[in-house]
């Protein structure tokens, strides 16, 4: 599924109109619900975004950066997605899972603007990403 999102709408607009929102409508559903069905529509989504995630900023640093650092640089997506698994196991020993949901998801929107920044620096339209919209 995320090699044909890529194909059609590219590295950068399937990450934005995908991987982003996947992430968004996932946790902002787990966060304002107590029903069953929505708790697992929002873990479906967010599976969904984790899936994109691992898939498809991987191919665009391999396109991206030169062939020396592609092995390392490679597997750095992998390795946040790790540790941010791994810190919401760890968060959700202290936080209820609906307070959990929502700073995931606040954390998402926070990483969303960044990534914006940091694919209009890449695709070289600098200066829409310096003046103000990246903060």
């Amino acid at each position: 599924m995320a090699g044909f999102v890529m194909t059609t709408f590219g590295r950068k607009g399937a990450t934005i109109m995908f991987t982003i929102p996947s992430y968004t409508i996932g946790y902002l559903t787990m966060a304002n619900t107590n029903h069953l069905g929505l708790v697992v529509l929002g873990r479906f989504l967010t599976g969904l975004g984790l899936g994109f995630t691992l898939t498809i900023p991987n191919v665009y640093v391999v396109e991206i950066t030169s062939p020396e650092y592609r092995g390392v640089l490679g597997v750095v997506p992998n390795l946040f997605c790790q540790i941010g698994i791994f810190s919401t196991y760890v968060l959700g020993q202290f936080f209820d899972w609906q307070s959990l949901a929502f700073g995931c998801k606040c954390a998402v929107v926070c990483i969303s603007k960044k990534l914006r920044c940091i694919f209009d620096i890449f695709s070289g339209d600098i200066l829409s990403a310096f003046p103000g919209s990246c903060n």
